[in-house]
């Protein structure tokens, strides 16, 4: 109620996918594998940024609910659910809200070395795709080193 109110009087949005938290890289080039109960399938991620994450996917889970995630390369294969491939991190996301094409995470590293392997991952993975007008990729939203303005 509080922080409406103060929203409302620092004329910010309510909206929870504007309360951003660090900056977001759009399409990065990356697949997300959980497990669901069934054979687990690639997703694709709308967004990333060092804190969390934005989820192509159909299920609605609980905000609040813990999911263990293998974000990968877009070009490798999850051959192995015992191991994550070379290049891959595995981390725990929490989910914060739910849009209507998927839901938004909030990863919930473990240690540094977690968050260093995903900021890697998703550099190189920004590396390797051709910049564009719409991509979010450029100064304003740089992922490691300096915080965009």
């Amino acid at each position: 109620m509080y922080r409406r109110l103060i929203n409302w009087l620092a004329n910010k949005s309510d909206d929870p996918a504007e309360l951003r938290n660090a900056p977001r890289i759009q399409k990065p080039g990356v697949v997300v594998y959980y497990w669901d109960g069934a054979t687990p399938s690639g997703r694709q991620l709308r967004d990333i940024s060092l804190t969390g994450a934005y989820l192509y996917t159909p299920e609605r889970w609980y905000p609040g609910t813990v999911v263990r995630l293998l974000i990968q390369p877009g070009e490798t294969d999850c051959a192995d659910a015992g191991s994550a491939p070379p290049g891959s991190v595995s981390l725990q996301a929490r989910v914060v809200w739910h849009g209507l094409d998927g839901m938004a995470l909030e990863f919930l590293f473990q240690g540094p070395a977690e968050r260093k392997i995903l900021e890697d991952l998703v550099a190189k993975s920004q590396k390797n795709r051709p910049s564009s007008p719409d991509s979010g990729v450029g100064p304003r939203a740089r992922l490691a080193g300096g915080e965009a303005a």
